[in-house]
């Protein structure tokens, strides 16, 4: 056993690192509290960063940051989206958007709003089928890739287009309708009719949006239906009973 001396030293050392230790604990925390935004200290608000911060992140909002274009106000997902584009062949074919300069083209006139929504929920890299409908054989003719993310769809403004809505700018100011630029990625090696689509409506494909609400021009695809249908590409046509 140490002598009482020895033990008096070093238990006034032992309180003196702990009151040290306490002093730098509240420093240190003092610190983090003026640092926070959420903090009620330093002059904020609470949940609020400096007015400055705010304005800053709403300008790189709406210009669209480096893709150019207001962006759209939809959260961000993770992982590849997949989607569905019905065009009319006669208006707008898959080798229309082949032949578009600069290799990708602008997909306006979207006047759903389910459509909407979806198309404004698109980021470069999706990846979509390209459908072609109102024709003598509908179905998916190739897969096409978002190339630039949604933005306030011009003609739906322009009152010379016949997609001029005259509601194209809501009550606040903020665009009612969207678009997106889209380029091929390749034509499919053969025809996926909707007629063969649909003979897989109660299995692989059962409560697929081209099958319940096919009127949608922009339609989500989930993987599983992705697959499914690349799949059926490499397989001989399947003729309806």
């Amino acid at each position: 056993m140490a002598p009482k001396r020895e033990r008096a030293e070093s238990s006034s050392l032992t309180a003196a690192k702990r009151a040290r230790g306490k002093s730098r604990q509240g420093a240190e925390a003092a610190s983090v509290e003026a640092a926070s935004p959420d903090s009620k200290g330093g002059g904020g608000s609470p949940n609020k960063a400096p007015k400055r911060q705010r304005k800053a992140k709403a300008d790189k909002a709406c210009t669209g940051g480096a893709e150019g274009g207001p962006s759209a106000p939809a959260p961000v997902p993770q992982g590849v989206q997949h989607f569905l584009l019905k065009s009319e062949p006669h208006e707008y074919s898959v080798d229309d958007l082949a032949a578009e300069k600069g290799g990708s083209g602008m997909w306006d006139g979207v006047r759903n709003y389910q459509a909407r929504n979806v198309l404004r929920g698109l980021r470069v890299g999706d990846q979509g089928f390209f459908y072609h409908s109102s024709c003598a054989k509908p179905g998916v003719v190739g897969v096409c890739e978002v190339a630039r993310w949604a933005y306030p769809d011009p003609t739906a403004v322009d009152e010379a287009h016949k997609g001029f809505d005259a509601q194209g700018t809501a009550a606040n100011g903020e665009p009612r309708w969207w678009a997106v630029d889209v380029r091929l990625v390749r034509k499919l090696s053969r025809l996926v009719t909707l007629e063969e689509l649909k003979t897989h409506a109660t299995g692989a494909l059962a409560g697929m949006p081209l099958l319940t609400r096919g009127r949608l021009s922009v339609q989500p695809v989930t993987p599983e239906q992705w697959a499914f249908i690349l799949g059926l590409e490499g397989q001989d046509p399947v003729e309806p009973r």
